[in-house]
């Protein structure tokens, strides 16, 4: 009865030792958990992405402390509308939309659609998720 040897999945040489034993070297066994470990963390880094790049494009446009930019300005820039790291509701119940220190409120202008542009350096006030008298934006939620 012949034996059949094993064969590394990651470079195709032949596996000594145990006969459970996966991978021919450390090297690529290492190299087969980083390659699983970035896909599983691929959307989470696309969306790191997205976020610094929609910041990169509120602070090229927004070069004072606020300034509305049309719809078709954002969306030639590639901004993604649906990539932010906080929203921010004020007492006018406007939802603003916030990329790091920069934020954006959909209105509209003379029937185009636009965005007003905020850059606001205090906007993170501490935030207790717990506090139920900060809570009172968020409906459903018990």
């Amino acid at each position: 009865m012949e034996i059949k040897q094993a064969k590394c999945p990651v470079c195709g040489g032949e596996v000594h030792g145990r006969t459970d034993k996966r991978f021919c070297s450390d090297k690529c066994r290492s190299l087969s958990n980083a390659g699983k470990r970035n896909d599983r963390d691929a959307v989470f880094n696309q969306m790191i992405l997205t976020i610094r790049r929609n910041r990169s494009l509120l602070r090229k446009l927004c070069k004072g402390n606020r300034v509305i930019v049309r719809r078709e300005v954002l969306d030639a820039l590639d901004f993604d509308a649906t990539a932010f790291t906080s929203i921010h509701v004020n007492s006018k119940k406007q939802t603003y939309y916030f990329n790091g220190e920069y934020g954006i409120l959909p209105i509209f202008r003379d029937g185009a659609a636009c965005a007003l542009i905020v850059h606001r350096e205090s906007f993170a006030t501490p935030y207790d998720p717990w506090d139920e008298s900060a809570n009172t934006s968020i409906q459903g939620a018990t």
